[in-house]
């Protein structure tokens, strides 16, 4: 095939980011191929998913009392399966799981580095066609390679990420990926099954008049919360997907606010710190934008267990500027 300069591989770009000073790592470009090779699978099974009777739920719950959709399963069996193979990671954790699941084989377990992962965020509108994707982060263990990995390698802020990203699959299944200090975004050409060169050192507009919220729980949020969606509802686009992945993606691209907050049902939220918020506000934060969970800087929290929930909200910096002067928190977890 011929190599098209404008659009190089996947492969041809993390491959130059190899021989770049103090760039990426062969395992660490490895997990990224594997986590895109579970991603074409997931692509497939999606694009045919009543054909292959694939709708629908197991009939079994998560940990988080959600019924699992065939999916969901199907996602985060591959991503394990893959991982595991390209023996690039010594462990993984997956929102599915109760525990995280270690590859003990000697080259897994020589692997400095541990994977968490939503196998399939938004799965609950598979059924409806809609967008869904994959989002996952990419850790430096804190136990030694060679060793055996622990609960620690896992609950570690969000700063301490290596690379972070998602699929989203949609009219178009896109890879974005934040490693360094810049993301970048590759399409899937439907042709040749492989990802191209779409978005190039993505920046997140520094002010939008997107507001991505679940409005129906409005009147459940903090009275703050409420306070600042009425200050600026009048001048917003309300949008929201019902994936996380969805939403984000159009922020990073047109600027704006993505807002998940606590409410009287979940007052500790509901998305997951580990799993989601963390692997998106690292994106987010190479973008140039920037996330928090009310007085806090998400990449500053340190994780008490695998499965923690927060109130979440990502976006442009100056629309952060603007949710945390409603919020009346500390300025100093927020950014100039």
């Amino acid at each position: 095939m011929k190599t098209d300069l404008s659009h190089p591989l996947l492969e041809e770009f993390t491959g130059a980011a190899l021989r770049k000073p103090a760039g990426m790592t062969t395992p660490l470009r490895g997990i990224l191929l594997d986590i895109v090779a579970a991603g074409k699978l997931i692509h497939q099974k999606l694009s045919q998913l009543k054909l292959n009777d694939m709708s629908g739920t197991t009939g079994d719950y998560n940990i988080h009392e959600e019924e699992v959709q065939k999916m969901d399963f199907y996602a985060n069996t591959q991503l394990i399966k893959l991982l595991q193979q390209g023996g690039n990671c010594a462990a993984v954790a997956s929102e599915e799981m109760d525990e995280f699941v270690a590859f003990n084989d000697p080259v897994s377990k020589a692997s400095p580095y541990v994977v968490v992962f939503d196998p399939l965020d938004g799965s609950n509108g598979i059924d409806a066609n809609t967008a869904v994707g994959t989002i996952f982060g990419i850790y430096r263990r804190i136990s030694a390679s060679g060793t055996s990995v622990s609960l620690n390698d896992f609950l570690q802020p969000g700063k301490d990420l290596v690379a972070a990203g998602y699929l989203m699959y949609s009219a178009a299944t896109i890879f974005v990926y934040a490693s360094d200090c810049e993301v970048n975004g590759f399409t899937l050409d439907p042709y040749s099954g492989l990802f191209r060169l779409s978005h190039y050192k993505i920046l997140c507009p520094q002010n939008g008049g997107i507001m991505s919220i679940n409005q129906g729980s409005c009147n459940d949020c903090i009275e703050p919360v409420k306070q600042f969606i009425q200050k600026y509802q009048s001048r917003s686009s309300f949008r929201y997907g019902g994936s996380l992945v969805t939403d984000v993606h159009r922020i990073l691209l047109k600027g704006g606010l993505f807002l998940y907050p606590a409410t009287t049902n979940r007052p500790d939220g509901k998305l997951r710190l580990v799993y989601e918020c963390n692997p998106i506000a690292f994106l987010l934060d190479r973008a140039g934008g920037f996330s928090m969970s009310e007085a806090e800087n998400i990449l500053a929290i340190l994780p008490y267990k695998l499965h923690q929930t927060i109130p979440f909200f990502t976006g442009s910096k100056t629309c952060i500027a603007q949710l945390s002067e409603s919020l009346n928190t500390a300025s100093r977890a927020y950014p100039d």
